[in-house]
């Protein structure tokens, strides 16, 4: 079983199309056994109307409604139902903006299937892009990021901010949740402690797209916040060395 996770807030004009085109895709492995898990932060754009029509057309679609609680805390909750309720044997989280492509997710699985227990769809590694519209603030900012993360935290991932991987149930089983960061400083977080309880990474290529619809919901608390959980890491990693 693999559940797809996609955290929501005000994503009405995207996530009808986006669960279409997941569809689509999950036409292409029959092989396989999906299900779209939706968690909405209780949307007051009607997004969680938008998913209830889609549960009428595909029995494989699902809606957790909750307070909104921030990206980290979502996507916890998300994949703590996909293992608990769902049996799901591989959680696949992604934006639900379009910011990742649907036609990716078969080349995160072949990577899980070639032995890999956690797959990240990078801008970073050769063949992957970030927008070229992006102006150069957030370009430095990016790849700034992502630097400090790996000095920081796991060397070896060239691409940890983004939200859009693939995990296996065993690794993820022996992650502790608890005392995580939320926002975005989450998936640095989730990747560091995935290395610790021994995961082997891969990375897959990605054209990252801007959304078309909707606001970006990056605060600039997350720099902050991230940088605070990238320093404590690294502190115990260092104690824990030495003592």
């Amino acid at each position: 079983m693999i559940t797809i996770v996609i955290p929501t807030y005000n994503e009405r004009e995207n996530i009808g199309p986006l669960i279409e085109d997941l569809q689509n895709e999950i036409e292409g492995m029959p092989e396989k056994e999906f299900t779209l898990l939706v968690v909405d932060s209780n949307s007051p754009d009607g997004t969680g109307d938008v998913v209830r029509n889609k549960m009428e057309k595909y029995k494989n679609v699902r809606l957790l409604s909750g307070p909104k609680g921030g990206l980290g805390a979502d996507t916890i909750k998300g994949i703590r139902y996909a293992l608990e309720n769902l049996e799901a044997d591989v959680v696949l989280t992604m934006d639900a903006d379009f910011s990742h492509s649907p036609q990716d997710v078969p080349r995160l699985l072949k990577k899980l299937e070639e032995g890999s227990d956690y797959v990240i769809g990078s801008r970073y590694v050769a063949g992957g892009a970030i927008p070229e519209n992006w102006g150069l603030h957030r370009k430095l900012l990016s790849r700034f990021g992502n630097i400090v993360a790996r000095v920081l935290g796991v060397w070896e991932v060239r691409d940890q901010t983004p939200a859009f991987r693939a995990m296996r149930r065993e690794i993820l089983k022996k992650i502790s949740f608890e005392n995580m960061p939320n926002g975005y400083a989450f998936q640095i977080a989730l990747v560091c402690r995935a290395n610790d309880a021994g995961a082997k990474f891969a990375e897959v290529p990605i054209h990252f797209t801007d959304r078309e619809h909707g606001q970006s919901k990056m605060p600039m608390s997350t720099i902050l916040d991230t940088m605070q959980f990238l320093i404590k890491y690294r502190i115990g990693k260092i104690l824990n060395n030495k003592f």
